[in-house]
């Protein structure tokens, strides 16, 4: 198993239990009896100052290495206020909110948009013990939080198919295709007249409305999908 540790930064400083020794020999050893590896990926500007090649179980990343393509390959997350869980809830895997520090985050670090409780879909552990306790439970495959990620998931996102890059180069080609066409047309039209340009031959039509000005320039643009 691989738990995916992503905590976010804190404006004020940070008093992690990574910087604490006994704690990570007592997290080594419970990863090395669940026969997992823990992978730290903390924020680019945190800086932990002990010695990180000393455990066997424990993994410290680069802090500027892109964590996105280090989800697809846990089967835990563990964060606290950080919306990296939110792009997690796609891979429906289990998710733990160590937040240990929550009432210093929200009154001198950042506020949060949402009710944390009611927001996050999955165990919280606001102690080190706790965290712990919650950590082994779930490597033991208990997972509790099934439906709440569920609800989670169709809150955040409309597309679940994984085809979001698609999507989105689909989008681009065409408004390229559409520019260039636009861009191409003479038109003979009074200055400031509006009139909608409907290019139906492209996969996503689309209307684009238009001004042009006085020197026959494109003045502005607005989009309108039709899908």
């Amino acid at each position: 198993k691989v738990v995916l540790y992503a905590p976010t930064f804190r404006d004020t400083g940070d008093q992690s239990f990574l910087e604490e020794r006994e704690k990570l020999e007592m997290l080594n050893g419970l990863l090395e009896r669940s026969h997992a590896f823990f992978v730290v990926k903390v924020h680019p500007f945190t800086r932990i100052s002990i010695p990180q090649g000393e455990y066997s179980h424990i993994i410290f990343v680069l802090p500027v290495t892109d964590s996105y393509p280090l989800l697809k390959l846990a089967d835990v997350l563990v964060t606290d206020y950080s919306s990296i869980f939110v792009d997690f809830l796609l891979l429906d895997r289990p998710e733990i909110f160590f937040a240990y520090d929550l009432e210093k985050y929200v009154t001198k670090d950042r506020e949060l948009y949402f009710d944390y409780d009611e927001f996050t879909p999955g165990p919280k552990a606001y102690t080190f013990e706790d965290f712990l306790k919650i950590l082994e439970e779930t490597l033991k495959r208990e997972d509790h939080f099934k439906e709440a990620r569920k609800r989670q998931r169709d809150l955040c996102f409309v597309h679940q198919d994984g085809n979001a890059a698609k999507r989105v180069f689909s989008f681009l080609l065409s408004f390229i295709l559409i520019i260039g066409a636009v861009s191409a047309l003479s038109l003979d039209v009074q200055e400031n007249e509006k009139e909608p340009v409907i290019i139906s031959e492209l996969k996503n039509p689309a209307i684009f409305d238009f001004v042009i000005d006085n020197t026959g320039n494109l003045d502005t643009i607005e989009i309108y999908s039709l899908v």
